[in-house]
């Protein structure tokens, strides 16, 4: 479907998707992202200049939306709809208490995790993280992120195409590395969060 949806719409469709997802909606925005920067890469059917363009202001705009919207609803707000998007008491408790004194290395580091990304902007605004200090943070980690998977993944597209007739073997062992490379990552974002999770538990106990 996303496949479809990009070599029909191309940047709009990525545009979209990564806002409604840096709102707080679970869609595949990042997804979207290394698809349509590889299908660049080995069709060069979209332009990588406009596609990172698109990434990285639907990131931006849709971050702000999920912190005015956090901000409009609050703490309280979250506490009591937080759960339709994953957002336990345990969970908004640790925000509460991480934003308070790292909130924009949340802000920066959130970007780039899986999980975190959906919702970080939605927690800073709950927990009064205010303008001055979100904006210029989600600006350059949104920027940064938006640049750097565009080009590595359209490199790695044209790398695909490149190789796909005299180097099959080598194309397939490459598909097969980052795609394990990605479900690392992800498995360590779901541990360190788990982990926290785990240790605020334990501290709130005792």
């Amino acid at each position: 479907m996303i496949s479809h949806w990009i070599s029909s719409y191309g940047s709009l469709t990525v545009f979209i998707l990564v806002a409604f997802e840096s709102i707080g909606i679970p869609l595949p925005g990042e997804t979207a992202v290394i698809s349509a920067a590889m299908y660049a890469g080995a069709t060069h059917n979209i332009n990588i200049e406009t596609l990172t363009v698109s990434a990285g202001i639907g990131a931006i705009i849709g971050g702000l939306a999920g912190w005015w919207i956090g901000g409009w609803f609050g703490h309280i707000g979250l506490k009591r709809h937080g759960w339709r998007i994953g957002l336990s008491k345990k969970r908004l408790a640790i925000g509460r208490l991480l934003f308070r004194y790292h909130g924009r290395k949340i802000i920066f580091l959130s970007r780039f995790m899986a999980f975190l990304r959906s919702i970080a902007t939605l927690l800073a605004g709950a927990n009064g993280m205010t303008i001055k200090r979100f904006l210029p943070t989600h600006i350059l980690s949104s920027s940064i992120w938006a640049i750097s998977y565009c080009l590595t993944f359209y490199f790695f597209g044209q790398q695909i195409k490149l190789f796909e007739h005299s180097h099959k073997s080598m194309t397939f062992a490459g598909v097969v590395a980052l795609g394990v490379c990605a479900v690392f990552v992800v498995w360590f974002g779901h541990r360190w969060i788990k982990q926290i999770e785990n240790n605020f538990g334990r501290s709130s106990k005792s």
